[in-house]
């Protein structure tokens, strides 16, 4: 339910981006936090913390740091080429097709 809800999110952003629409978009990022940090942001931790050694887990903790630091690097540039919308219709598709095997 809460990659579901998320998608939906991030559809509605950019499509509120798109049309210039920015207050419901600052509105629809608030609710995008509170879904994500109640459903898949902390499932990498508990899952991490489960399956792996502590080698694994300080591996696993370093690279998601490291794809953190990039994204937030490199977001701006490639938001100003493709734009906003694009980059949230791209979340969304991940989100969408990208799926947790259930443990």
């Amino acid at each position: 339910m809460g990659t579901f809800a998320i998608s939906i999110i991030n559809i509605t952003i950019a499509t509120s981006l798109l049309t210039q629409s920015t207050k419901l978009a600052g509105y629809l990022v608030v609710l995008f936090i509170l879904c994500y940090s109640s459903s898949l942001g902390p499932v990498p931790w508990v899952l991490v913390g489960e399956i792996l050694p502590a080698k694994g887990v300080s591996f696993t903790v370093a690279f998601d740091w490291t794809s953190m630091t990039l994204l937030s690097f490199f977001y701006k540039p490639i938001a100003g080429i493709f734009g906003d919308y694009v980059m949230f219709y791209f979340f969304s598709a991940c989100n969408i097709f990208v799926r947790l095997p259930l443990t």
